[in-house]
């Protein structure tokens, strides 16, 4: 029998649910990321880039960058001058957006390191095998909570997360292709769903065993270790949901 998107969520947590339900409804906690103005991200994606290390002569992959907050937020905590990054975004309207906000919210010669580009995944990680030393893929995914603030639980679908699984997947081993022996790629939802989160990355274990490790040092102590990663959710944080995996590439 199809199950709604209470019925659903209820199952996945139990007697939480209505706990997390309720702090999805309320104001997220948000940091201002720009260098040149204002530009406020949920705390969350903040942390996450904060997790991540990156060394001068740094060749960055952003796979699925727009609308650019992950990428500026990582740009805006940077120690070293000496990258170069290319950002990637499939979708037109995304990428004139992004583009924008690379314009908007950093300094002229922190956009000059930065190639845009629009291609999708899979051609992008043919043309580019083993280049980068860091992959971030801030992934498609169901996004619950604008489900949530938008009132469209009544059009939800449960076969959804099958759809955006296959996708993400797709793009993670694209990531992986792309991600240079001992670099690192950065996985993140903002799924509530471990369809979209641990089980994508488990495909990976299944699909390339052997030749990744799972990260699991963070430096945050804030948010829930999962099997292959953490989660920060807002009924425990007032901040998220995002869910992020730290995988190195052997």
């Amino acid at each position: 029998m199809k199950k709604n998107f209470q019925e659903y969520f209820g199952e996945v947590y139990a007697e939480r649910w209505s706990t997390l339900y309720t702090a999805l409804q309320k104001d997220k906690e948000y940091v201002n990321i720009s260098l040149t103005g204002e530009y406020f991200v949920d705390e969350a994606s903040v942390l996450a880039m904060r997790e991540v290390e990156v060394r001068d002569d740094f060749q960055i992959l952003d796979l699925c960058s727009a609308p650019g907050g992950k990428i500026i937020s990582l740009l805006s905590n940077l120690s070293v001058s000496n990258v170069s990054i290319v950002c990637n975004e499939i979708s037109t309207k995304r990428r004139m957006r992004l583009l924008q906000n690379l314009k908007d919210h950093l300094p002229e010669k922190m956009n000059e390191k930065i190639n845009v580009l629009g291609l999708d995944g899979i051609i992008l990680s043919q043309k580019n095998k083993e280049s980068f030393d860091l992959v971030i893929l801030d992934a498609p995914c169901s996004s619950e909570r604008h489900v949530i603030d938008h009132k469209e639980e009544q059009g939800w679908k449960e076969n959804t997360y099958k759809k955006n699984a296959s996708l993400q997947w797709s793009l993670l081993a694209s990531a992986f292709e792309a991600c240079k022996s001992g670099g690192e790629i950065i996985y993140m939802t903002c799924s509530l769903n471990p369809v979209e989160n641990d089980e994508v990355v488990r495909k990976l274990f299944k699909k390339r065993k052997n030749l990744f490790e799972i990260n699991k040092q963070f430096k945050d102590s804030r948010g829930e270790l999962t099997e292959f990663g953490k989660i920060y959710l807002p009924d425990r944080e007032k901040i998220g949901p995002l869910y992020l995996a730290k995988i190195k590439k052997n």
